[in-house]
């Protein structure tokens, strides 16, 4: 089930300054994190992005650690959330806020790949400073990396980021 195809542009509002660094507006702006939960610098940072981009909606896998604190972030921004939850029931918190769409359950990896294709930019939260193997976060970070037209901010713990933009 794809919930929506994305749409993003550069815009500045009216009042802006000719000067001021346009800001992106978008429809889906996808989500995933490690299970551990952020740092307080990734949360920052995760918070600065969030406001700078201006998501209509938001996609993450509903899962404790990193998940539950986006989720909870965009319920404050008053950011339409939409949920991918797993098929394993451990792995699943209860969320309030902002839902208004969650898809069926389904395997992680294959959860993981659905976040990809319903977003535009994925925000991404991993527990490591240095990508490694038998990761969600990564995994999904890495097949994200090779969507056409994808964004892709990776937030380490330190609250250092990076973005790669693919062409496409």
């Amino acid at each position: 089930m794809r919930l929506r195809p994305p749409l993003a542009h550069k815009v500045l509002p009216p009042w802006a300054d000719p000067n001021q660094k346009p800001v992106y507006l978008l429809d889906w702006l996808g989500f995933t994190g490690t299970r551990r939960g952020m740092t307080k610098a990734q949360l920052g940072t995760i918070e600065q992005w969030v406001k700078i981009i201006r998501p209509n909606s938001v996609v993450h896998g509903c899962c404790w650690g990193a998940d539950m604190q986006f989720h909870d972030l965009c319920s404050t921004l008053m950011v339409k959330i939409a949920l991918r939850p797993s098929n394993r029931q451990d792995l699943i918190p209860g969320l309030g806020g902002c839902v208004w769409s969650i898809a069926p359950a389904e395997e992680p990896l294959v959860r993981n790949r659905k976040i990809v294709a319903d977003a535009q930019w994925l925000l991404a939260a991993p527990a490591e400073e240095q990508e490694i193997l038998r990761s969600g976060t990564w995994a999904t970070i890495r097949y994200a990396r090779k969507k056409p037209g994808m964004n892709v901010t990776v937030v380490y713990p330190s609250g250092r980021y990076q973005t790669t933009h693919i062409q496409g």
